[in-house]
């Protein structure tokens, strides 16, 4: 469509008449494009032609952002602030997509960078999502999918965006988990069986069976109980008679888990007696 020739045949139309009733005044070359507020600039038109007339600028300039927000506003009322049947859809994407571009060369301007203003939609979605339950998108199956594949393919592209590479986020995360396991002991026992039956039926992907998370567990805790030798579990009494009265419980139930009854365990146990032995001679001469 040639928007210049509708848009000339609109203007000249309303050079050549005189509208009775309510009209609005339209720069012919808009303000924002160097037009000025002379005669010879100056049509009156309907409130319909006005608004077909924005339409059409922005067709012919579709980069110029003031121009799009100009149509824009024609579709919100100014006096109660409602929008009319006018705001069609090419604007409003048009509109967005302008918005987008904005606030992507000027980030400290989008409304999300304001405090004050996440923390009153934020406290808005809260009190919508309290009284209405049903409407949350966590509560609806199809959603919470297509939320979570959108996020999985998200942390892919940008895996340095992934909360657990953010230190002070895992130890926000793990505060807040801390504490309310604190004060819901039921939901973490419910938490606990369920992992629970979950690794009885799955043993193949218990922690332990993953030579890597073994090692790394293992280096952990040797350099914790280095820094903490107090907290070593071998340094309680208690603590070493509650681990070898199960130990030889566990024995008991299942003897041919001794390890004396492992012929690789015997040889490795009378090799490291053998060079001790052999070390403790040579110290004394």
């Amino acid at each position: 469509m040639n928007y210049q020739k509708h848009y000339d045949t609109l203007m000249n139309r309303a050079k050549n008449r005189l509208l009775e009733g309510y009209s609005e005044r339209h720069h012919i070359i808009p303000r924002c494009m160097g037009g000025t507020n002379r005669k010879d600039n100056l049509v009156a038109l309907t409130a319909e032609e006005h608004y077909v007339a924005h339409q059409l600028l922005v067709k012919m300039y579709p980069d110029n952002d003031k121009l799009i927000y100009a149509a824009k506003m024609m579709t919100i009322s100014g006096s109660d602030n409602i929008r009319n049947n006018k705001l069609y859809g090419w604007l409003k994407l048009k509109f967005s997509a302008s918005m987008k571009e904005y606030h992507k060369n000027n980030p400290e301007k989008h409304p999300m960078h304001n405090p004050e203003v996440r923390a009153k939609i934020s406290a808005s979605k809260k009190e919508y999502h309290k009284n209405n339950p049903e409407k949350h998108p966590m509560n609806n199956s199809e959603a919470r999918a297509k939320v979570s594949v959108s996020i999985k393919e998200y942390h892919k592209n940008n895996p340095e965006k992934h909360p657990m590479k953010n230190p002070e986020t895992i130890a926000k995360m793990s505060a807040s988990l801390k504490e309310y396991h604190k004060n819901n002991p039921e939901t973490r026992a419910k938490a606990s069986a369920s992992m629970k039956e979950f690794l009885k039926n799955n043993p193949e992907k218990h922690p332990s069976k993953n030579p890597e998370t073994r090692a790394k567990i293992s280096a952990s805790k040797k350099e914790f109980y280095k820094n903490n030798p107090e907290k070593h579990p071998m340094n309680n009494p208690e603590t070493r008679a509650k681990a070898s009265a199960s130990m030889k419980e566990y024995l008991k139930n299942n003897p041919e888990k001794h390890p004396m009854k492992n012929p690789e365990t015997i040889a490795k146990m009378t090799a490291s007696m053998k060079e001790h032995y052999r070390k403790k001679k040579l110290a004394n001469g």
